[in-house]
């Protein structure tokens, strides 16, 4: 091991203190592997396709790390995941390294906010991003008497936050099914009612809303989709159609937070994506335990009165 688990484990402890999902190991322990803790479910995803010997190794020391540290500690999940995910079909074989097999789908905690995740439901992701933690704070903190647009929604964190955070309204739009019965589920474990859902192309609606404004607009999409009808997606060309339309749905001193986490785009590259009209205020970096995430980039864009 690169870093051992115990070490790594005793710089995140503080982190415990307000959510009990948190990324112990962002390819420390081993490159190319990382070891995320939901709760005292653990699931490590490996890049690489090493043998399950060594990983159940890293598996059992890390559920023996955080029974020493009085933390809960049910099993290791392992994925593996390819290296191309726009040519896979999505779906992720998940294994049990160790200790008890995991729930199909059971409960998180992230600053008094409770969410819904699984590690067989959702291909290679969870129902939560943990990189995108500090981004739902962002969004609590700015959403009193707001009302909200998240775009490409998923299971709902954002909307989650924006409710939590005082917003008068919250509309969330997603094109799958799925994910927008996940939101659901999501609000009914935090007694949200101020959340309306729309099953739309995310792009497609905000270029509609032509009579329509609102105080933050949330923009978080994949790097690429495969729709089983239309055209595929790229986040690329999606924020190249959408910026014109997010200046002007976005009121007077509103926020959009514009997300990307498509590695091979840096954050100038990125920046040249967004709405020329509107001030960039702020880059919200990953929350501490993912060093050195420089994948991923959010931006805090403002409209000034003058737009």
């Amino acid at each position: 091991m690169t870093i051992s688990i115990q070490s790594i484990l005793a710089a995140r402890l503080p982190l415990y203190a307000n959510r009990d999902a948190v990324r112990l190991s962002h390819h420390e322990v081993l490159p190319d592997l990382t070891v995320d803790d939901y709760a005292g479910h653990l699931l490590l995803t490996d890049y690489r396709g090493r043998d399950h010997a060594t990983l159940q190794s890293i598996a059992e020391q890390t559920l023996s790390a955080l029974r020493d540290a009085d933390r809960p500690a049910h099993g290791a999940t392992l994925k593996v995941r390819p290296d191309d995910l726009s040519k896979h079909a999505g779906q992720a074989d998940a294994v049990t390294l160790a200790g008890q097999p995991t729930p199909d789908r059971f409960k998180t905690t992230e600053h008094g906010m409770r969410f819904a995740v699984s590690f067989s439901e959702a291909g290679f992701s969870t129902g939560l991003f943990l990189d995108m933690a500090e981004g739902r704070q962002w969004v609590r903190r700015h959403a009193e008497g707001a009302e909200v647009l998240n775009l490409f929604s998923y299971t709902g964190p954002f909307s989650i936050a924006a409710a939590l955070g005082g917003a008068t309204s919250v509309i969330e739009v997603d094109t799958t099914k799925k994910w927008l019965a996940w939101a659901q589920e999501n609000q009914q474990l935090n007694g949200v009612d101020t959340v309306r859902q729309r099953r739309n192309d995310a792009v497609s609606f905000l270029q509609r809303q032509e009579n329509e404004s609102y105080d933050v607009i949330i923009v978080d999409p994949p790097s690429f989709a495969n729709p089983k009808k239309g055209k595929r997606f790229t986040i690329a060309e999606g924020y190249k159609l959408m910026s014109p339309h997010l200046a002007r749905a976005l009121r007077i001193g509103g926020y959009v937070l514009a997300c990307c986490n498509h590695a091979q785009t840096d954050q100038r590259a990125f920046r040249r994506w967004l709405p020329k009209g509107l001030t960039l205020t702020d880059w919200i970096a990953p929350p501490p335990d993912f060093p050195g995430a420089d994948y991923l980039k959010v931006a805090v864009l403002a409209k000034p009165p003058n737009v």
